[in-house]
């Protein structure tokens, strides 16, 4: 056996690299197989040299001969540089071609569609099930009260929760607050079970609270795990899922409640918790290495770029809007077309698959890149479709239909490109926090769009429709500047097409 290396305390750096480069022999060499390089490096390691060496292991010939920079190995540090993790072995297909580690979309998208699922058919179920049982003055209390102690939490926990998304694995904590919301689906079971609205109030306010916590973990880790060039479409499908999820839990939790199905409930409630545990399990076993997170990611924010502040902004305007059309819509169904609450309810599901189907729709067009040039065209369409459905929408059904659903098409165009351009040049040391920030923006808005409708509805009192006219100027306000800033991506896409 070839004796270990005890290099002299004074001798160099890279006197030692050539030392140990001549103890290893050939199999310091780029050509040698890695373990052929491990194994000889067991026989020249000591404490002294431990860095030196494995340079040697992973970087090859140029690190014997002292050309390399020192990584972070050498420094003393974890193994974080890419062009390492290259070099490792990665599994190949039957032409020899190498296999991408699998991203765990899959898993991300039905974990996310299983966790708001379960949130929006608890919400449901708590506030049809305070009205049915309940004084109106009371009910109202409580509904009230789910709704603000669910939002509240966006408010006053993004920023932390983005911090602690960056300085995390955000795998390994997505994979715990599922296990808390199995615990939150026990805990609502006792509730209903005890016939307790303020124990199912705590229920939805801690629902509320860790959607808050784990949502900029979700979309810091879709960035990490997918390619640039997939990012459009990624997003486009987990937007589809929280569409589709909003859908079937309205639909869910309203038929379980009408029913006085609380048993029932407890045990759906309680299987759509567990399937998201379990879907997060893949996350944990599925990705490429990933950086460790910077030393100072844990410290004060970096200040975010005026372009990612600019696409938070337009991403809450989209939030604020949409609030004011949900709002807005009840209003226009009973009085403007003369429609009962099942009409409506119609009206508001297609409002959601069609987002999600626009969604979709930017993700695939967007095809190799984050296109940004769809955005301009998502602001004119929800401007032109907004201002057909308010001023000539209310004769038709039929009309208001179309209308609603090319909006809500409209939408998805002008909201995926911009989330996919947030995730993808926020810096990966400060992408939750930045994502974190978003959501504050966000959810501020959405609190905002109650005043917004407010001043519109009673303190201006327009009918409905002149609601959505006037929610037509302000997206006609929000789209001039869109264009302005996104002409260039806009140009491009035009070039594209007539290539």
């Amino acid at each position: 056996m070839t004796p270990a290396v005890v290099p002299h305390p004074t001798l160099s750096r890279e006197r030692e690299r050539e030392t140990i480069g001549e103890t290893m022999g050939e199999t310091a060499t780029d050509a040698a197989p890695l373990s052929t390089r491990l194994e000889k490096a067991v026989q020249t390691l000591s404490p002294r040299n431990a860095g030196v060496t494995l340079n040697l292991v992973f970087d090859g010939e140029t690190a014997r001969r002292g050309t390399a920079e020192p990584t972070s190995i050498s420094e003393g540090g974890a193994l974080a540089a890419p062009h390492l993790l290259k070099r490792m072995p990665r599994a190949v297909d039957a032409q020899g071609q190498e296999v991408p580690a699998p991203t765990g979309l899959r898993a991300l998208v039905r974990t996310h569609y299983l966790g708001i699922l379960h949130d929006t058919a608890f919400k449901t179920f708590f506030s049809a099930w305070v009205t049915a049982t309940l004084a109106p003055a009371q009910a109202g209390l409580y509904v009230s009260l789910a709704t603000g102690l669910f939002t509240a939490p966006y408010l006053l926990l993004s920023a932390w929760a983005g911090r602690l998304a960056d300085r995390t694995d955000k795998a390994r904590l997505i994979n715990r607050l599922k296990v808390v919301e199995v615990g939150l689906a026990v805990g609502g079971a006792v509730a209903l079970a005890l016939g307790s609205p303020w124990g199912a109030l705590a229920v939805v306010a801690a629902l509320g609270t860790r959607s808050a916590v784990m949502s900029p973990a979700k979309y810091s880790l879709l960035a990490e795990r997918v390619p640039a060039d997939k990012l459009g479409g990624a997003n486009g499908w987990l937007e589809l899922s929280t569409f589709l999820s909003l859908v079937v839990g309205t639909a869910v939790g309203g038929a379980l409640a009408s029913w006085g199905a609380g048993a029932l409930a407890s045990v759906g409630f309680g299987a759509a918790a567990l399937l998201g545990w379990w879907t997060s399990r893949t996350l944990l076993t599925t990705g490429a290495p990933v950086t460790p997170p910077a030393a100072g990611s844990s410290g004060p924010a970096p200040k975010m770029p005026a372009k990612l502040v600019r696409a938070g902004l337009a991403i809450a305007f989209f939030w604020l809007l949409s609030s004011v059309i949900q709002m807005n819509i009840f209003q226009f169904g009973a009085q403007t077309l003369g429609v009962g609450t099942g009409m409506v309810t119609g009206l508001l599901t297609a409002i959601g698959l069609a987002t999600g189907t626009g969604a979709v729709l930017a993700g695939k067009l967007s095809k190799d890149k984050v296109e940004l040039g769809l955005v301009p065209l998502g602001a004119a369409g929800v401007a032109l479709f907004l201002l057909d459905l308010g001023l000539f929408g209310g004769g038709s059904v039929v009309r208001a239909f179309i209308d609603l659903s090319l909006l809500s098409v409209s939408a998805g165009f002008f909201y995926i490109p911009l989330n996919a351009y947030l995730q993808q040049e926020s810096p990966a040391e400060a992408r939750g926090r930045f994502l974190g920030l978003a959501n504050l923006m966000t959810f501020a808005a959405i609190l905002g769009s109650a005043g917004v409708y407010w001043l519109l509805a009673t303190a201006l009192t327009l009918t409905p429709a002149a609601v959505f006219t006037a929610s037509a100027a302000l997206a006609v306000a929000a789209a001039v500047p869109t264009f302005w800033f996104l002409r260039g991506p806009l140009k491009d896409l035009f070039r594209r097409v007539r290539a």
